[in-house]
């Protein structure tokens, strides 16, 4: 127990006192450096993560829009086929009334009323396929908005990456031009 106390008293009034000073400060300023090192790794490391997995992001995102968009043309498609079933029916049953009543098909009015049926029918199902694409359009322009955003996630990243290397403090990093920099010679 004694024996370090002994040591350091000894140095002290030897004269290595300012020796042993100097190896300690120097030695805490390895120290610093090195966790500084650390430091702007981890803040490198950190912005090129997370630019990494924003367009990651992005890009899962706009691929879901991708497949809504397929399955609304789809669930759109279905629906005009359904409503074409639907009036097709209308049409049967109203030639149906027109046999029961005794109109013949080839009358004036069961022509217009047979034509007025089929407009309704094209107009209807081409308006079901005409708000599926609208919607599919809308999604695709949402895909590619969103993996823009994913892309300049991934450039941002990159710039902070850069920002935090070259903003790094001079101690770390040599000086091109081999001249002195913070007591060191480069």
């Amino acid at each position: 127990m004694c024996e370090p106390v002994t040591a350091a008293l000894s140095t002290l009034f030897a004269g290595g006192a300012g020796a042993t000073a100097a190896a300690g400060a120097t030695g805490l300023a390895g120290l610093g450096s090195t966790i500084s090192t650390i430091g702007t790794i981890a803040s490198v490391g950190g912005a090129l993560y997370q630019g990494i997995s924003s367009y990651k992001a992005g890009k899962a995102q706009s691929e879901a829009y991708a497949q809504q968009a397929a399955t609304e043309q789809a669930i759109k498609a279905d629906e005009s086929e359904q409503f074409r079933r639907r009036m097709k029916a209308e049409i049967a049953k109203q030639r149906l009334e027109f046999g029961a009543r005794g109109i013949g098909l080839a009358s004036p009015t069961a022509i217009a009323l047979g034509e007025d049926a089929a407009r309704e029918l094209s107009f209807g199902t081409q308006s079901i396929v005409e708000q599926g694409t609208v919607r599919a359009a809308e999604l695709s322009a949402a895909g590619k908005a969103s993996r823009a955003r994913g892309r300049t996630a991934l450039l941002g990243g990159g710039f902070s990456a850069a920002s935090s290397v070259l903003s790094a403090s001079a101690d770390r990093w040599q000086n091109l031009y081999g001249e002195e920099v913070d007591g060191m010679t480069t």
